[in-house]
């Protein structure tokens, strides 16, 4: 060796870095583990609530009023030997339903007698005549209980029965055995509730009606999908609720299967009668609707709330709610604070329970749920 102290040295120094390395790893320690006492379990809560819990569906649907309407003279050209149509008699009032065969008013002395709607109407009518407008005229006095001839001819059977009904009005025809289609008024609808009447005095004629009216009858629309058509269609009446009461109302029809244009979504329409305490609230503009009568609210909890074991059902009662956010917050709790509370159920609904009245459950005690 040519130097060999170095090569000493360099051993020596290999020799001390090995040993303060021994020495440093006997003095590490691996991180202990959290021991499993000290683990908080992630829970959630939830509320105890008053509803109604109830095996039906609902539905909200919109309310429609009727349609206002007006009714006009069929010829606003002044009868022969008269200078204006003038009423010269109010009949109607405010309120008062007409239908076809009704006396609407007395204009220029002569009676103004509603028919059904779309009636034709362009020339008087005798014994002879032959037509549809002779045809709507026999079927609206048979549907008044008057004899008539076959249908579509006036013969003298269908004369006497027009005389009576003229008699029933209080008026004679103006030619005998002749009917002026003047005298003559097509409803709009098939019955029409008067909102006002022209008064005494006033010229008709020119845009000016003998009354106004609403036709039909005000209703709900609905609109309900394939998972809920089936509940309606086994009914023959649903409930509506107002204000925490519930009212029956019969269904008027269910229609087939349509689907919106821009929203992409198909769904059955049903109208439903607004009942008639409601529909002198001119404010309403929706209503729920149900198939089955909703049930009293009560205590209710959700079903996930909801626990069973050997001894029964029951629910865990949380006994220090503080920093609750409310359901579905996620809360950290010993076990030890919560209480089991043994529950009554009456019905199960929607994803909620009620419960029966229990001295240690009121609505906002809280639960817990996972």
């Amino acid at each position: 060796m040519a130097r060999p102290g170095a090569v000493v040295s360099a051993l020596a120094l290999i020799v001390f870095v090995a040993a303060g390395a021994f020495f440093a790893g006997s003095e590490l320690r691996p991180p202990e583990a959290p021991t499993s006492g000290e683990e908080r379990p992630l829970i959630t809560t939830a509320r105890v609530e008053l509803r109604s819990v109830y095996e039906g569906i609902q539905v909200v649907g919109r309310v429609v009023p009727p349609k206002e309407v007006a009714v006009h003279l069929g010829s606003e050209a002044a009868r022969p030997g008269v200078d204006r149509n003038v009423v010269t008699r109010s009949v109607v009032s405010p309120g008062q339903e007409v239908r076809a065969g009704d006396l609407l008013a007395e204009i220029s002395g002569r009676p103004v007698l509603a028919v059904p709607p779309d009636t034709p109407l362009y020339r008087d009518l005798k014994i002879g005549s032959v037509g549809e407008d002779v045809r709507a005229l026999q079927r609206m006095l048979r549907g008044l209980g008057y004899a008539v001839d076959g249908e579509g001819r006036l013969g003298a059977v269908t004369m006497t029965a027009i005389e009576q009904w003229y008699r029933g009005a209080g008026y004679q025809l103006a030619k005998r055995r002749q009917l002026a289609w003047s005298e003559l008024v097509p409803l709009p609808a098939q019955q029409v509730t008067i909102v006002r009447a022209t008064r005494v005095g006033r010229v008709v004629g020119g845009g000016t009606p003998i009354a106004l009216g609403l036709r039909g009858k005000p209703h709900i629309d609905l609109r309900v999908d394939a998972g809920q058509i089936d509940a309606f269609r086994s009914v023959r009446s649903v409930y509506v609720t107002h204000e925490g009461k519930e009212y029956r109302a019969g269904i008027r029809s269910i229609g087939t299967l349509a689907t919106d244009e821009e929203s992409g979504r198909s769904s059955y329409p049903i109208r439903v009668r607004l009942p008639s305490k409601l529909s002198e609230d001119p404010t309403l503009t929706s209503l729920p609707v149900s198939t089955v009568r909703p049930a009293e609210p009560s205590l209710a909890v959700p079903v996930v709330a909801l626990r069973e074991d050997a001894r029964g059902r029951y629910v865990l009662v949380l006994a220090s709610p503080e920093g609750s956010e409310g359901q579905g917050s996620p809360e950290s709790a010993p076990k030890e604070q919560t209480r089991r509370v043994p529950v009554e159920v009456i019905a199960v609904a929607g994803g909620w329970v009620a419960v029966a009245e229990d001295p240690l459950l009121e609505e906002g005690t809280q639960l817990r749920v996972g």
